[in-house]
């Protein structure tokens, strides 16, 4: 075998399947031949590509690891597994073809174990790496437990030897070529008429019907019909894409050219006739665009070829055409126009603001010549011709000329954006005008510019309203500073009259460059504002409303805003709202929708069948181009289920439930005639257990009729060349010369087939004549078949093509077959799709706030670089790990509510590093009809502490107007009572003791002491809770007999229920002892036995008894009386400071209520609790607990 591997393989499609492979799983691979040379590289990691093999000494690692790899797998290892110096783990295989160790597949940089992040900083410190950067990178690599490892590495040396057998298959098929070529030769030399290229040969009628069902499904695709009419009959044949473009059915066409002519527009119909029938004249083929006018009234517009046979007296036979349909086509254009004017209009119409355009002109006295200024210019710098550069700045104030100049001529040298206020003096209003203008240059594709964009506005208004509008800002400066999303307010006539800091960063204009202005210039979109306009006054407010904004230097952004108006004396003054840019989140949506759709598109491309299905049969995915021998498309399978389609085939059932066991397959399998080499592999789910199959499938029926097809293509060749609608032209390899070119040739082009066949390709190519040849003979040597040039037109016109070439025999002679595409607008929208990508990369790593994407099986499918920081990698974790630590779903996930389609705004709370976010889940519809969660976070930590605070303090401030209130109250009623009563009494004791006997004067007096006592016992009371509130009472708990306690305190009250008849009895035991404030314990048992014998009857029994609580921590004390009891709505205020609870006793006694919370305070002090259980008539019970020792 002397086959090296590109003479064997298709790259590309090796390329592609590695590419499909890595998007499926996220690894890298890479085929490299036996010298090193690399032929595929795909899924690289950054931390590779961007640092380690850039590097001159890690780069030297990597080739370290790459030859002992390699030179491990030359002993015949199956794999070799090594890990690199530079820290990551690599595997390779040999692929083997027959018995020739021919290349290696590579795969790996990942790592087995959680990196050790010391080691990687020491690295980025040795070899000057950016350590940030590098860890960023780092944090990208995957992370495989040893299990799952091994099942790659498992299936990846299947993959390599089904690669190897593939090789094998396309070596022996070469070899079969070969000698079915020699065959072909001896063939053609025996029958040379068979052989000779024949243009007027017939393709037999099966290879015609073929070829004819092909036609019409590529017609089909690209609105696109061809036609045939017979002269001699005047009978017109449609293809099917016709009749369907006309909307006729074949019965409702007469089929005649007359009937023809009926269809076309009345207005083009004599045009298109005219255009006919000299075509006939001159024998030339025509091309015309027309309009048809249908049955149902409808206008299309079409472009119709046509050309013309003819005998050899001249009289023409039939006529052959095809038509396009270019209704939509037209339909933009005319959009587009339309577009264009509208905006020219609004250039020339503007109000309040000047719209301009320069041009670099080194000549004029500033450098630039007008060639554009809207008529509003003249009234805005009180100038009479615009077009006058030099007249903008003669008005402008000396003071600010300098600045202006200089400003504007770096801008016009460097294409810098050009920004300057400054004031002139206006010639017509004869008065000083503040004046803002602004122009950025218009970047032609090669990076230069020759022309500037302005605007030119008079800001004198928002001059004058700048101080108004900073007092304003005063009120929301300390909040709004701090803002990361952008706030604004504006007046009525919707002029931003106040913006947060967060707006220039996120709009990148200054704030003198959005004060003053309508909020609707930043709209890139006018539609848009106008939409936001009938929303918000449609319900006062909108929520989470997108639109395109204007970004100062850079891109357009999408931002989502949050607004209400806001009224002045009951009148609309304005709008004022928040806003975030959310272009990152939209283009990562986008962006996923596309790498989806490009996943997809590959293995489409692919030629082996792919599949893949779940353990219960049901098929995830079903592509590769061997479809179509089963008759079915990429795709159509998807949703089925395996069993049920296979299911009279016992070996395909049999091997679907062995790999499902977790063993792999190998083997042939024939379905309906067609035979498959096919190999299944179990599909493990991130636990390691087997969830599904994935096989790969390759139509091998093909080659055993290799020999019959390839005697049937000689002969299909000449029909598809001719009549195909790719442009396919014969090149003679060694001198270049064209030997043969198709139409569509000729229209690309635009020479006639004949002018095409004089020429050489190196006047179509843009390459030198050496390179031309040098490429050729890398398509004659078979060493390419793709190639990407410049093909100059007849037009002079300049067009990237793809070009196809390969090797094709004639007569004995090699010529090269070359298929070509034009890709003039792709490379255009490749370059563009590049551009927006990494756009939205530097937009995602800038974000502040965090995001993050997951799927309905809630496994993670995106982290931005801030929720990173956050929380760490999240490779191989499912959400409720990352975030949670928890191995199960959340109770409190909100993954439902989305996946119904709501938008849901929550916060959380995280443990893991103890902060509180503002969250903003929404559903993201993937390409294939899913929908994950996109969830937005922001960090509120601060906030939430201080709403913490500031409820501390309202709490506070009650408690503290409700101790004024009570003081006051106490003073100003309850401390007054007793002195008015003193008062009242000694003066007329005062007055009429003479006429008082010693029996009325002893009544005087005892009532004057009792109102004595009573203010004593209030202002004792007072003096007491004053303490208690400043924080001076000295506490000082110490060990205390219960009982003796007790004792004093009855003596103390023993008279006053003497009095009523009270008897006071106590349980107590001797030994009880209490750790407690000796002052403090005795106004509580003061209170608390006062108010029993205070509310009990006369006769009645109150009660004192103590038990231990707590594990002998506490003693529970009870003071129980029989007396009235207490009303349930009025319990639950005794304690509280700001209820009055102060009530008569049975014997009219009076109170201030402070009794009660002294005892509450008082017990808490120490570490009690008090509490009170009554029923109205029975009496009550007051139960309190006081620790009975040290360190409770």
């Amino acid at each position: 075998m002397n086959y090296n591997l590109t003479e064997i393989f298709n790259i590309e499609e090796l390329k592609q399947l590695c590419e499909s492979f890595t998007q499926l799983t996220g690894v890298a691979t890479a085929i490299l031949d036996l010298k090193g040379n690399i032929h595929v590289a795909t899924g690289w990691q950054p931390i590779c590509t961007q640092f380690h093999r850039i590097n001159d000494e890690t780069k030297k690692h990597c080739h370290e690891s790459d030859t002992i790899l390699a030179g491990q797998l030359k002993q015949g290892q199956k794999y070799n597994i090594y890990k690199c110096k530079n820290g990551l783990t690599d595997v390779a295989m040999p692929i083997i073809v027959g018995d020739k160790h021919i290349a290696n597949f590579f795969t790996g940089q990942f790592l087995t174990e959680k990196p050790d992040i010391e080691f990687f900083r020491k690295q980025a410190k040795t070899y000057s790496f950016p350590e940030q950067e590098y860890l960023i990178a780092l944090d990208k690599v995957q992370v495989y437990s040893e299990v799952k490892v091994k099942k790659n590495i498992a299936f990846l040396v299947k993959l390599a030897e089904t690669i190897g057998n593939i090789g094998l298959k396309s070596f022996t098929n070469k070899e079969d070529a070969k000698q079915l070529e020699l065959e072909k030769i001896k063939l053609k030399k025996s029958n040379k008429e068979f052989i000779k290229l024949n243009e007027k040969y017939k393709i037999q009628n099966k290879d015609l019907s073929e070829a004819k069902d092909r036609l019409k499904k590529a017609q089909k695709a690209a609105q696109l019909g061809n036609w045939e009419l017979d002269l001699v009959k005047n009978k017109l044949t449609w293809s099917d894409e016709i009749y369907r473009m006309f909307e006729l059915k074949p019965q409702e066409f007469e089929a005649t050219y007359e009937a023809f002519l009926n269809i076309i527009h009345p207005a083009d119909r004599e045009k298109v006739n005219e255009a006919y029938t000299n075509s006939l004249k001159t024998k030339l083929p025509y091309k015309i665009e027309h309009r048809l006018l249908l049955k149902s009234g409808k206008i299309k517009h079409v472009v119709e070829k046509c050309d013309t046979e003819y005998d050899s007296t001249g009289k023409p036979l039939r006529s052959v055409g095809m038509v396009l349909d270019i209704t939509s086509q037209i339909e933009k254009e005319l959009a587009l126009k339309e577009s264009e004017a509208n905006i020219r209009s609004f250039m020339e119409n503007a109000k309040g603001f000047g719209v301009y355009s320069v041009e670099i002109a080194k000549n004029e006295p500033y450098g630039t010549r007008t060639i554009f200024a809207s008529p509003s210019i003249k009234e805005i710098l009180g100038i009479d011709n615009p077009e006058d550069n030099a007249s903008w700045f003669a008005n402008i104030l000396p003071c600010d000329v300098e600045r202006v100049t200089n400003a504007y001529n770096i801008s016009r040298k460097t294409g810098f954006i050009f920004s300057e206020m400054f004031q002139i003096n206006h010639q017509k209003k004869k008065e000083l005008r503040w004046i803002h203008a602004i122009s950025s240059p218009v970047i032609a594709s090669d990076g230069t510019f020759k022309q500037f964009n302005g605007l030119i506005v008079d800001i004198t208004e928002r001059k004058n309203a700048e101080q108004a509008l900073k007092e304003s800002e005063e009120k929301y400066r300390g909040v709004i500073e701090n803002m990361i999303d952008g706030f604004y307010k504006t007046d009525v006539s919707g002029n931003a009259m106040f913006i947060s800091p967060s707006v220039t960063k996120i709009l990148g204009y200054s704030e003198d460059e959005v004060l003053g202005k309508p909020i609707a210039s930043f709209y890139a979109h006018p539609v848009e504002r106008g939409l936001f306009l009938e929303k918000i006054k449609e319900k006062g407010k909108v929520e989470n409303y997108q639109a395109e904004f204007i970004r100062k230097g850079k891109s357009n952004i999408i931002i989502e805003t949050n607004a209400q108006i806001i009224y002045k004396n009951g009148k609309y003054d304005g709008v004022e709202g928040v806003f975030r840019d959310v272009t990152e989140r939209i283009q990562e949506e986008n962006k996923l929708i596309e790498l989806e759709k490009r996943f997809h598109t590959v293995l489409t491309k692919i030629q082996p069948i792919v599949f893949m299905f779940d353990k219960d049969g049901k098929i995830q995915l079903s592509e590769g181009k061997m479809l179509a021998s089963l008759g079915l498309k990429p795709g159509q399978l998807v949703g089925k289920n395996a069993f049920e389609l296979y299911k009279e085939s016992k070996e395909i059932i049999e091997a679907f439930n062995s790999v499902l066991n977790g063993n792999e397959y190998n083997g042939f399998i024939e379905i309906d005639k067609i035979i498959f080499d096919s190999f299944y592999s179990p599909k493990y789910d991130l636990k390691g257990n087997v969830n599904g199959v994935i096989g790969i499938a390759t139509d091998i029926t093909k080659q055993k009729h290799a020999e019959q097809a390839l005697k049937e293509s000689e002969k299909r060749y000449k029909a598809i060349f001719k009549h195909s609608y790719s442009i396919m032209i014969l090149i003679e390899p060694d001198s270049g010369q064209i030997v043969d070119a198709n139409k569509a040739a000729s229209d690309f082009y635009g020479y006639s087939i004949d002018e095409i066949t004089q020429m050489n390709i190196n006047q179509i190519n843009t390459l030198s004549t050496e390179e031309v040849l040098q490429e050729m003979r890398q398509a004659k040597n078979e060493k390419r078949n793709k190639f990407f040039f410049k093909h100059k037109l007849a037009n002079k016109q300049i067009r990237d093509v793809e070009v196809y070439s390969g090797k094709i025999q004639f007569t004995e002679k090699e010529y090269l077959y070359s298929i070509i595409y034009d890709i003039t607008d792709r490379k255009k929208a490749e370059q563009d799709l590049l551009i927006e990508r990494d756009n939205l990369k530097n937009i995602f790593n800038a974000m502040e706030d965090g995001i993050y994407i997951v799927n309905q099986q809630l496994d993670i499918q995106y982290v931005n670089p801030t929720l990173i920081r956050e929380f760490g990698s999240y490779q191989g974790k499912k959400c409720h790990e990352y975030f949670h630590n928890k191995n199960e779903t959340c109770d409190w996930c909100k993954i439902k509510e989305v996946l119904a389609g709501k938008t849901v705004r929550w916060e959380w709370y995280s443990e893991k590093n103890k902060k509180t976010y503002d969250l903003i889940d929404t559903p993201l519809v993937n390409s294939d009809g899913t929908i994950s969660k996109l969830e937005m976070f922001r960090d509120i930590t601060d906030r939430k502490h201080a709403e913490q605070e500031i409820q501390k303090q309202n709490k506070q401030l009650k408690e503290l107007n409700s101790t004024k209130d009570k003081f006051f109250s106490i003073i100003s009623h309850d401390l007054k009572s007793p002195f008015n009563a003193i008062l009242g009494f000694s003066k007329i004791l005062l007055r009429k003791h003479k006429e008082y006997d010693d029996e009325k004067r002893e009544e005087v007096i005892n009532l004057v002491n009792k109102s004595a006592k009573n203010a004593f016992k209030l202002l004792e009371n007072l003096l007491t809770w004053s303490l208690s509130q400043s924080g001076k009472m000295a506490f000082m708990p110490e060990k205390l007999h219960l009982k003796i306690l007790l004792h004093e305190a009855i003596f103390e009250l023993q008279a006053v229920a003497d009095k009523k008849g009270i008897q006071v009895f106590e349980k107590v035991s001797d030994d009880e002892l209490i750790y407690a404030d000796n002052n403090l314990i005795t106004t509580i048992l003061r209170n608390l036995i006062s108010n029993a014998i205070k509310f009990t009857n006369k006769n009645g029994i109150v009660v004192i008894a103590s038990e231990k609580q707590k594990g002998d921590d506490f003693v529970k004390i009870s003071v129980t009386d029989t007396g009235v009891g207490i009303p349930k709505d009025t319990i639950d205020g005794l304690f509280g400071i700001d209820k009055n609870t102060s009530t008569e006793g049975t014997e009219n006694e009076t109170g201030t209520g402070l009794g009660l919370i002294l005892c509450k305070e008082f017990t808490e002090k120490h570490g009690g609790e008090i509490w009170v259980e009554s029923e109205i008539g029975k009496g009550s019970s007051f139960y309190f607990t006081i620790p009975c020792k040290s360190g409770v």
